[in-house]
């Protein structure tokens, strides 16, 4: 039975011009049935059928599945024969009307233009027509994006087409693919490229930043439609605020040599600038962080202006409360609760900006530094010392208002707390514990403990939480502290080794 498929009916199929159309879709079998019907017939006719020629190219003649491609209709119209071979040098195309069984498997080029242009096997391909100048291949690729991807095409295909529609021109827009043809016959990503009607003259040092669209690519009809669908017409999102393939003006040759100023800008130039043109400058590496065209580590040398009007390193300021940090150090410092000396960053950096542009001003100085002595949890740091003196002078206010007078004692004369306040009628001997945090576990010094059991109803804790924003003095007696049971006394290893007498090892 196999024999006479392979040798007599096969045959017959192929020379008949509409049955050949059909030949595996008639004799692949992918049904189950006898054990001698799968032995015998089945399995060695699929094999047959998978690895000889009986699928029809487009030129009528029968070949292996391994030889063929599938092309679409629509590709055809982008790619010539010609374009096909190079593409596919090894590949023939399948008949249109050749129908195959879907267990035999086939090579498939990308089936639309969009597939197309996104796949790897295009990106030299499309350098390549740019070579040879095919100034007409560019043409026919971006009209075909204009006729195909419509506003109704969107209807027809997608539930929440309006949706759809602008997602993909939002899409082509930053194509990440070059498919842009350039005067000097190179592509370029859409959104790198401009037209140049006027023909500005473009500073040699600028040429690699404007792509200009070749001159009979963005005379076309066709190419203004691609240019108003990527940036006009949008049924579902606004209009994008930037324009893709836009106009060159000599403003944009203007702002490019500023930007080339401040790329190359070093320490020594940065010396010899005015304070207006380092504001300038600033606010100019700050647009090009926003592009992510810059390192900010490269920029280590500049300084910036305080409040006070001193130009300083960023890593010496703190953010005051115009640029709405995590803290309110300035509120603080302003109600005499910072008595150590600090520079803010000016706020004119920021004058008319919107909420958001201020979150963006702030997160540009945090990453030059400003801040940056907050960030450290160092012990002694300067976060700490600040942190400490915010709590101090939070109880000595508290102290003053009600009613005692209270006075800090200098690091020699510490004994165990750091604060001693006096009325007619009480004595309180005050350790501070200040935190940033809005929880803190109570530590105490062997000098403190001590303090702490010979005061006892006169020995208190003030534990300032959250100092860096709202300080909230919390104040607790010495001797109710005593009465906690769940506690523990903790001795550092660098203290108790040293003391030990003798040591084992079993």
């Amino acid at each position: 039975m196999y024999n006479l498929i392979v040798k007599k009916c096969i045959p017959a199929f192929l020379n008949h011009n509409k049955w050949k159309m059909t030949l595996t879709e008639i004799l692949y079998s992918s049904e189950g049935g006898h054990e001698l019907f799968e032995e015998h017939i089945k399995e060695p006719l699929n094999e047959y059928l998978e690895n000889n020629p009986v699928l029809i190219d487009e030129n009528g003649i029968p070949s292996k599945a391994e030889e063929l491609i599938s092309v679409t209709e629509e590709m055809r119209r982008l790619l010539s024969d010609d374009d096909l071979k190079l593409l596919y040098p090894d590949k023939k195309i399948i008949h249109s009307e050749c129908k195959l069984h879907f267990n035999i498997k086939i090579k498939k080029a990308p089936e639309d233009i969009y597939r197309f242009i996104t796949s790897s096997e295009s990106e030299e391909f499309i350098k390549q027509k740019a070579k040879n100048k095919d100034i007409e291949w560019f043409k026919k690729l971006y009209s075909m994006f204009v006729e195909k991807y419509t506003h109704t095409y969107f209807y027809n295909h997608y539930p929440r087409y309006n949706v759809e529609h602008d997602d993909f021109w939002n899409r082509m827009r930053d194509l990440p693919r070059p498919i842009m043809l350039t005067e000097d016959y190179k592509v370029a990503k859409i959104n790198d490229c401009f037209t140049n009607p006027k023909k500005i003259r473009i500073p040699e040092q600028l040429k690699d930043k404007f792509r200009i669209v070749h001159q009979q690519i963005a005379a076309d009809e066709k190419f203004e439609e691609f240019r108003k669908k990527l940036n006009e017409e949008r049924y579902y999102y606004t209009v994008p605020n930037t324009k893709v393939l836009r106009e060159l003006t000599e403003e944009d040759i203007k702002n490019a040599l500023k930007q080339q100023e401040t790329l190359e800008l070093d320490e020594k130039k940065w010396g010899k600038l005015q304070e207006e043109e380092k504001i300038e400058k600033i606010k100019e590496i700050k647009k090009l962080w926003d592009d992510y065209s810059i390192e900010i580590e490269n920029y280590d040398f500049i300084t910036l202006k305080s409040k006070s009007g001193k130009w300083v390193k960023p890593d010496s300021l703190i953010f005051p409360k115009e640029y709405n940090p995590e803290h309110n150090i300035e509120i603080l410092a302003n109600k005499g609760l910072v008595d150590i000396p600090m520079e803010f960053v000016s706020s004119e950096f920021i004058i008319n900006c919107s909420e958001n542009e201020i979150r963006r001003w702030l997160k540009f100085f945090e990453e030059l530094g400003v801040d940056k002595a907050l960030e450290s949890e160092k012990k002694g740091g300067r976060k700490e010392k600040i942190v400490q003196r915010i709590g101090i002078l939070a109880v000595l206010k508290c102290e003053k208002e009600d009613g005692r007078t209270a006075r800090e004692l200098g690091e020699s004369e510490k004994r165990g707390y750091d604060i001693e306040s006096m009325s007619e009628n009480e004595e309180r001997y005050i350790e501070v514990k200040s935190t940033s945090d809005t929880s803190y576990d109570i530590f105490l010094t062997i000098n403190e403990f001590k303090a702490l059991r010979d005061k006892k109803e006169k020995y208190f804790i003030y534990v300032v939480l959250d100092a860096l924003r709202k300080p909230t003095v919390h104040i607790t007696q010495g001797d109710k502290l005593l009465e906690i049971e769940d506690t523990k006394v903790i001795i550092p290893f660098s203290k108790w080794r040293d003391l030990t007498d003798e040591e084992f090892q079993p």
